[in-house]
């Protein structure tokens, strides 16, 4: 997932409403699990994010549920995401 997948918004990346990093994907729109239930955003899992900050650190998602960034060196999770139709 994305930042904008996750929160609605970039935080890290960069779009045409500002962000200092480079987003990785197309997605415009927060996933609906997260627009009506904003508490699952956390699952008390520090993961990664696909939103590149910097030639070293890339956007993640702390286990309380805020948006931060890390070393590319850390051991994170990643949360995966796919559709269901």
């Amino acid at each position: 997932m994305n930042e904008v997948m996750v929160y609605g918004s970039t935080v890290w990346g960069e779009s045409t409403i500002g962000g200092s990093g480079f987003n990785i994907g197309e997605e415009m729109s927060q996933l609906p699990l997260f627009v009506f239930r904003p508490d699952m955003i956390s699952n008390r899992q520090t993961f990664w994010l696909r939103d590149v900050v910097s030639a070293s650190h890339f956007a993640n998602v702390y286990y309380f549920g805020c948006t931060s960034y890390a070393s590319a060196s850390g051991a994170w999770g990643v949360r995966p995401a796919f559709s269901i139709s």
